[in-house]
């Protein structure tokens, strides 16, 4: 028999993050976090093995959180004339969050 823990979910994220509204309202204090790595943090304080990231889905939704296109610049190293790109970019989804 499966544990719900939809309630402890919820007052986790109600208790430590707002949603934010769009992109636009980002600030310095945002975190954006993949639907794996939210997931992670409430495995950390509940029983991973009764919590699936569908479970975290739902409620982050039901929350009003949105997800948004994210593009990570690369980091580059200009060293005279060459340039090396030490961590390429990248394009992924994730979560913004207003920690509270």
């Amino acid at each position: 028999m499966k544990t719900d823990y939809s309630e402890e979910i919820r007052r986790f994220l109600k208790s430590n993050y707002e949603p934010v509204l769009s992109s636009a309202h980002e600030n310095e204090e945002t975190e954006i976090k993949s639907l794996s790595e939210i997931h992670s943090d409430i495995c950390s304080i509940l029983p991973k093995r009764w919590i699936s990231e569908s479970d975290v889905f739902d409620i982050l939704s039901d929350l009003g959180f949105k997800s948004f296109k994210v593009f990570k610049k690369p980091i580059i190293d200009r060293d005279g004339d060459e340039d090396k790109v030490i961590v390429p970019g990248k394009t992924y989804w994730g979560y913004f969050l207003q920690p509270i």
